[in-house]
Formats: C-alpha cells, sequence, structure tokens
C-alpha cells in the first residue's frame, strides 16, 4: 500500500517476550492501528529487562499473557479489548495514554479477578515472618517497622486516573468482597477516591490519600455499616469472643519518611457503635446505649 497506509505483520522477541503484532502504520504521521499479543513466561524478568525492577513477594510470580488492540501516534495511544493476565491476576478492559506534553498521563477502565495484595508487596523480611508466625530466637530482634525510605517519587513522574472492579482484594486478613475503586495521580499525590464495596459482611466507604511531593504523607478515612463483629475481631485481633454487629467511622494521618516515622506519627479517631452482640456474656447493645445515657448526664 501506499504510505499512508502500509500493511504490517511483525512477530518478535522483546526482554524475553514474544511479540505479534498485526495492521497497519501511517510512517508520515507515525499512526498505527495494531492487533497485539504478547507473552513471557517470567514477567517479573520481563519487567526489569525493561528497566523496572520490582521484587514482589510472589514467588514464583508468574507470567505476562496480554491481547489487545492498539491505535494512536506519537502523541497519544489507546488500548481497547485488552486481556490476559499479569502474574496471578486476570485482567479486561480499556486504557489509553497522552504522551505529550510535561509527563505521560494514563487512564484505565479495568475489570480484574481476585487480587491478593500481600503477593504484590515485597518480602517481608525474614526475622519479621518469624515472629509474626510465633518463632523466637536468641539476640535482639529487629524493629517490626522499617527505618528504610520510602520510595514514593515515582508519583511524581506521570498523571493518572484508574477505575478498578473485581470479586474481592484482600489485604492480611482483611478481606474486601466485591470493591470498586478509583484511584487518580496528579501532581505527586495519589487519591483513593472511594474505595467501597463489603468488609466484615459489612458496606465499607474508604477514602485516602498518599503525597509524594516532599515528605511522603498518608491520611484515610473509613466508614463501615452493619459489620460482622466477630469476623472483625478474629482480623484484627485473633480473638473469637464476640458475635453481633457493629459501625465503625474513623479518621487517620501520618507522614514521615520511613514505616517506622510513619507509625511514630500516626494519629487520628474513631467512633465505635455496637448495633447488636455479646461479648462474653455481655450485652454490647445494652451497653452502648447505657453509655449514651451516661454522657448526656441521664
Amino acid at each position: 500500500g501506499s504510505l499512508d497506509g502500509l500493511e504490517l505483520e511483525l512477530s518478535t522477541s522483546l526482554a524475553k517476550a514474544r511479540i505479534k503484532a498485526r495492521g497497519t502504520v501511517q510512517p508520515l504521521r507515525a499512526g498505527y492501528q495494531l492487533s497485539v499479543e504478547a507473552k513471557a513466561g517470567d514477567a517479573l524478568r520481563f519487567l526489569r529487562r525493561l528497566g523496572l525492577d520490582y521484587r514482589p513477594a510472589a514467588r514464583p510470580f508468574g507470567g505476562l499473557a496480554l491481547a489487545f488492540k492498539v491505535a494512536g501516534d506519537a502523541q497519544a495511544l489507546k488500548l481497547d479489548k485488552l486481556e490476559g493476565s499479569f502474574g496471578p491476576i486476570r485482567l479486561e478492559g480499556q486504557a489509553a495514554a497522552r504522551l505529550a506534553g510535561a509527563k505521560p498521563f494514563v487512564s484505565a477502565n479495568l475489570k480484574t479477578s481476585e487480587i491478593l495484595v500481600d503477593l504484590f508487596l515485597p518480602p517481608q523480611p525474614r526475622a519479621a515472618k518469624g515472629r509474626r508466625a510465633g518463632g523466637g530466637g536468641g539476640g535482639a530482634a529487629s524493629p517490626r517497622w522499617s527505618g528504610d525510605a520510602i520510595e514514593v517519587a515515582f508519583l511524581n513522574d506521570f498523571d493518572a486516573d484508574l477505575q478498578l472492579a473485581a470479586p474481592g482484594i484482600a489485604y492480611g486478613s482483611y478481606h474486601f468482597a466485591k470493591p470498586r475503586l478509583r484511584a487518580v495521580v496528579k501532581d505527586g499525590v495519589l487519591d483513593i477516591k472511594p474505595l467501597s464495596g463489603r468488609l466484615f459482611d459489612g458496606k465499607v466507604t474508604l477514602n485516602a490519600r498518599l503525597d509524594g511531593r516532599s515528605k511522603p504523607a498518608t491520611s484515610l478515612t473509613i466508614d463501615i455499616k452493619g459489620g460482622n463483629l466477630k469476623k472483625a475481631l478474629m482480623a484484627a485481633a485473633g480473638v473469637d469472643v464476640a458475635s453481633g454487629s457493629f459501625g465503625l467511622d474513623g479518621s487517620f494521618q501520618a507522614g514521615g519518611r520511613s514505616q517506622l516515622e510513619m507509625i511514630r506519627s500516626l494519629g487520628g479517631q474513631a467512633s465505635f457503635a455496637a448495633e447488636q452482640g455479646i461479648v462474653q456474656g455481655f450485652d454490647l447493645k445494652a451497653l452502648s446505649d447505657r453509655l449514651k445515657q451516661l454522657d448526656r448526664g441521664g
């Protein structure tokens, strides 16, 4: 064809990933419309060969397999009919990127399989793992919270507007059912606004902010209505002494250049209301109502 629409069929290797592309390109305006497939047996090795030193806890992490249609030019691109897997999760949806300007802007609307957050976080030190599992030993114990610098400067390198839906998101012993969230990165600040779904069988709404412009700072608000008290106490404290339901409304803030500084500066407030419940013979609802009467001077 002419230079305004050349047919392309390509099969190549990039950073140990096999890539196939088929479609048309417009060399005179650097445009393209392609169907693309990309596969790598080791997703982490692929990222490292691209210069991204990402080392999550999951071992093995898994491969990369993506298929999508992409159209764009030197200024912007759009991905449609995106589906595939990245490590332990499957995903589908659409994405776009604006490449012109002072920094790139990325947007996406994705649906994924259940996300186990712990698999994507950095691995814990062995001492911390042993301590959490109840192990012990001689010598001084290393601190639970790291004094290493928290790296959040990357939030200044791009802006983004990302929407995500999943059957569930699990973090430690906390499981969010049917979560939906919107994450916005703007001028070095990440806002989660909001994450909604169900937690401890109750309705939950969570908003969070991570400010990466200078000294890292974070804030979080959470609202739970109709939560299962037994499940909440098991997740938070590992105790099985309660039944009933509860509500929780809280806001928290922290700032610091390391986990340790963050924990030392942590502050906030929360209100807890037992709607129905028994703890080892105590009627929580009656106790809660009585405390309210006392607070009113009754």
